[in-house]
C-alpha cells in the first residue's frame, strides 16, 4: 500500500522539487512513513480521537516552547539557540525509534 501511495505522489514530483529543493521528495516519503507507522499502532475505533489528541498536544507544545524560546531570545540569542539544541538532543535520546 505504501508503494502505491509513493508511486501516485510521483505526479507531483516536479512541483515538490521546486518547493522543496533540498529534500527532493525525502520529506514526503518520511511524512508518509510516519503516517503509516502511527496508524498501525492505533485501533481503528480510536484513531480519530487519538490523532486529534496528538495534534492538539503538538500544537500546545509548539506554542509553549515557542514562548519560552522567545523569552530566552529576548535575553540572549545565543542562549536561545543553545536551549533549542538541548531540546533536540534530549528529545532524540528520549524518543528514539528502536
Amino acid at each position: 500500500m505504501l508503494t502505491g501511495i509513493m508511486r501516485d505522489s510521483l505526479a507531483f514530483e516536479p512541483l515538490r522539487d521546486r518547493l522543496l529543493p533540498f529534500g527532493r521528495g525525502n520529506v514526503t516519503k518520511l511524512a508518509i512513513a510516519y503516517f503509516f507507522a502511527t496508524n498501525r499502532h492505533i485501533e481503528s475505533r480510536n484513531r480519530a480521537t487519538v490523532l486529534s489528541l496528538i495534534s492538539m498536544l503538538s500544537g500546545l507544545y509548539v506554542a509553549l516552547v515557542g514562548l519560552l524560546i522567545g523569552c530566552i531570545g529576548d535575553v540572549s540569542l545565543t542562549w536561545a539557540f543553545l536551549f533549542m539544541g538541548v531540546i533536540v538532543l534530549v528529545g532524540s535520546l528520549l524518543f528514539r525509534v528502536r
